[in-house]
């Protein structure tokens, strides 16, 4: 919805029933969202992983949300573009998934290895 739309279907009052919403709960939309991911990010990568360890220090969320910049950043004279920080959040969520699937694998290879012996009588 545009905002001459929003003008047009909205009153004032409920425009100002939302912002009180907002300023008591907290943002509403794509803002909200990225809070939600970022804290569903932040809670897979706390967990113990598949062979029992637990992660080397405890990430934070906001660590883990998505940080924007007022302008697109340029190639310099020292190196090229730096990476959007979608693509360095998505190589830390592959890692992660990756060293977790290694660690499944061991697991399941640890567990085949270990059949028990039938004893008699039993």
């Amino acid at each position: 919805m545009t905002v001459q739309e929003m003008l047009v279907r909205m009153d004032a009052d409920e425009l100002i029933s939302w912002q009180a919403y907002e300023r008591e709960y907290g943002p509403v939309g794509d803002k909200r969202a990225d809070y939600r991911a970022a804290q569903i990010t932040a809670t897979l990568k706390n967990l113990p992983r598949a062979d029992g360890r637990r992660a080397t220090r405890q990430v934070s969320y906001e660590e883990e949300l998505l940080k924007f910049e007022s302008r697109t950043p340029k190639a310099t004279e020292d190196g090229p573009e730096p990476e959007p920080a979608w693509k360095a959040h998505r190589a830390s969520m592959l890692q992660w998934a990756e060293t977790d699937r290694r660690a499944r694998e061991k697991k399941a290879a640890r567990g085949k290895r270990k059949t028990p012996t039938p004893r008699p009588g039993r």
